[in-house]
């Protein structure tokens, strides 16, 4: 008997826990009059990820189209105009600590970040890793309202795959890296949002002039039940993303990133499947101040 009773209290305290709403996405409706507290590793985040940047830290993979406005990207043996890509990454962020109002979303958070983001060219004999980019990041995160930042401190370093170089001995690897600090300020307003900040670079090799600037817009459509699964959510998303180095002279890379999402309402486990269109700048690492480009493609997400 006694067993049953504490089985049955168990049970009924897992079914009847309140969904916890994720504050990156669900953070406007702040809880007034609430004291602050310290938590350590906190399971979600005050920032929301950027929805066209292509160096968030999330797990994708996608198709590219990649029309080149310069020379070849390698040598005679690749298509001298375009290539067929494979674009995949792998990353995420844990919270480490944050101080925040207790039972809401207005406060401060320290996390841990990390990712890796490969292309996979198609264009050479034998399909084959053409660039990696490993990115470790601390990102420091603020958010009251509807009003929430972005500050990171991050290293980067770019690598050229083996077979790559195998197959084309005659390019020259650049062995690009930089640690940078990075701050963005977001605004949103719902269905909409609207961010902009700048970037410092503290360290670069080979040296690279120091800033950069990046601004960007995010739409959410109207949230629809399934008929099939009532409490799976779909949302039509938008996002525009621009970025501008001074090592590029000022120019703007445009990321533009489109489709569908679909969650399990009140959770944060995302799934999207996007149209993608990118003008400006190659977003390879090792070809970051040598190739502008025309991209066109399809992309999957998933966010953690």
């Amino acid at each position: 008997m006694l067993r049953q009773v504490i089985f049955g209290g168990l049970l009924g305290a897992l079914i009847t826990t309140p969904a916890r709403a994720d504050c990156s996405y669900n953070g406007l409706d702040e809880p007034v009059d609430q004291p602050f507290r310290s938590k350590l590793f906190p399971e979600d985040d005050l920032f929301r990820p950027l929805l066209a940047d292509n160096t968030e830290h999330r797990f994708t993979a996608g198709y590219r189209r990649m029309d080149f406005d310069g020379p070849p990207l390698a040598t005679e043996r690749v298509e001298p105009d375009a290539i067929d890509a494979t674009a995949i990454s792998a990353g995420g962020s844990f919270g480490l600590w944050s101080w925040r109002r207790r039972g809401g979303c207005d406060g401060l958070q320290v996390n841990v970040a990390g990712g890796v983001f490969s292309y996979l060219n198609h264009a050479i004999r034998a399909t084959t890793v053409m660039n990696s980019d490993y990115f470790i990041d601390v990102p420091i995160m603020w958010r009251s309202g509807n009003l929430s930042a972005r500050l990171s401190l991050l290293h980067m370093s770019s690598h050229l795959g083996d077979e790559f170089l195998y197959q084309i001995p005659d390019f020259t690897p650049v062995n690009l890296g930089y640690e940078m600090i990075d701050l963005l300020g977001s605004y949103d307003g719902g269905w909409w949002r609207l961010y902009g900040g700048g970037a410092f670079l503290v360290h670069s090799r080979p040296w690279l002039d120091r800033f950069a600037f990046q601004w960007g817009l995010e739409l959410r459509g109207p949230t629809e039940l399934g008929l099939v699964l009532p409490d799976v959510e779909h949302v039509p998303v938008l996002g525009v993303d621009m970025t501008s180095f001074e090592a590029r002279d000022w120019g703007v890379t445009t990321s533009i990133k489109g489709g569908m999402e679909v969650a399990v309402t009140d959770a944060r486990h995302r799934f999207r499947l996007l149209g993608v269109y990118l003008t400006g700048y190659t977003p390879f690492g090792q070809f970051f101040v040598l190739e502008r480009v025309r991209t066109f493609g399809v992309e999957s997400h998933l966010e953690f």
